[in-house]
């Protein structure tokens, strides 16, 4: 942390300590954190405009493809989710939000877009593992229309297990009210809550990924050292998306993972003191200490993605790093996948073929 180095910097602690005083300490904290801070804000808005921009791309070459089939759905699916990941991301962390009933709403749907986006690499993750490893039943329980309403059952599951969010959170009485967690919450409860909510919502379900991906690349192992017909002649054509599958899963778990362990630890750090940034007018950051009465200075936050602020380098980078399996889904899909390559020169020959109509191109007169 910037204020405990500069406390014990042996630099600080040398002839210099003598001349320093509390407010010179306060402003190196300060210029640490806003150096911190802008770093953060720089980092995270190139994500943000690159993987909106890519998904947005990467969903309307899957809609444009004309493939009825189960991974294109759950491509398609998962293009959406990671984008409203980033735009409620960007609402956590560019802007305060301070308004009764949009602080609650804002909230449930960060971590309810985080959970379904889970949810959907768990269940393409599943449906590859039946279709690998269940081939005699996966005609029967793997359908487009099945697969449709899975997806919508899978946003309603997320939807209803972020529901308790918008009671832990209201804004504070007063003119300069903050969007907080409840007073009345005790310490207790909110260490239970947040462990529960990152292993059951978080851990569980990326375990169950890695384990449905390990389990499809040994299938899919054996069918190649096989030599029967059936694991060449008949494999069906979607078995070709199984690379980009497992990458974009595997590339999510391991993130998501190593983040709910970080994020887990942050909970066992004692006497935390957040430290609230926002930007002003002019771009300098304004930091300002939240005061919290009896145990709230050690009360964990849910488990959602900016739940602790950051303010040293090491935990930027692992706050940054998950984001980006949110925003490289087009990179995954243009180097794993040989459909999705031929689906945008398909969609760029559309559009060449439509522009020259509408332009009523004419070939040349020769001379």
């Amino acid at each position: 942390m910037c204020a405990e180095s500069a406390v014990t910097s042996p630099l600080l602690n040398g002839s210099h300590t003598s001349n320093m005083t509390a407010s010179d300490i306060d402003s190196i904290y300060y210029i640490c954190v806003t150096y911190i801070y802008r770093c953060e804000i720089s980092t995270v808005t190139v994500i943000y405009v690159v993987g909106l921009v890519g998904n947005i791309f990467a969903f309307i070459v899957w809609a444009r493809s004309g493939l009825r089939v189960s991974p294109v759905t759950y491509f398609q699916a998962i293009c959406v989710a990671d984008s409203l990941v980033l735009v409620m991301h960007a609402l956590e962390t560019l802007h305060s939000v301070h308004v009764q009933g949009v602080c609650q709403i804002v909230h449930v749907l960060f971590l309810a877009v985080q959970v379904f986006a889970i949810f959907l690499v768990l269940g393409l993750s599943l449906e590859r593992f039946i279709d690998l490893c269940r081939p005699l039943s996966s005609e029967a329980l793997i359908t487009y229309s099945r697969t449709v309403r899975t997806i919508l059952g899978l946003a309603c599951a997320a939807l209803l297990a972020s529901m308790f969010e918008a009671y832990l959170w209201h804004v504070e009485p007063g003119e300069f009210g903050q969007c907080v967690l409840r007073h009345t919450m005790s310490q207790g409860f909110m260490w239970t809550y947040a462990i529960l909510v990152l292993v059951v919502l978080f851990l569980c379900p990326l375990t169950l990924v890695l384990v449905f991906n390990v389990l499809v690349a040994t299938r899919i192992r054996k069918r190649r050292r096989n030599s029967y017909a059936f694991s060449v002649a008949m494999v069906p054509d979607r078995h070709k998306m199984n690379v980009s599958f497992m990458v974009i899963s595997l590339y999510l778990a391991v993130c998501e993972i190593v983040y709910a362990f970080v994020h887990i630890t942050q909970y066992f750090v004692p006497e935390r003191h957040l430290v609230a940034t926002s930007a002003n007018g002019d771009g300098a950051a304004v930091t300002s200490a939240l005061a919290f009465s009896g145990n709230r200075s050690t009360m964990p936050l849910t488990g959602r993605w900016h739940s602790y602020y950051i303010k040293s380098g090491p935990l930027l980078i692992v706050d940054a790093w998950p984001l980006t399996s949110y925003a490289v889904d087009l990179t995954i899909f243009t180097l794993c996948s040989k459909t999705f390559r031929r689906a945008i020169r398909e969609l760029f020959q559309r559009y060449k073929r439509r522009k020259s109509l509408i332009m009523g191109y004419r070939e040349p007169l020769p001379y």
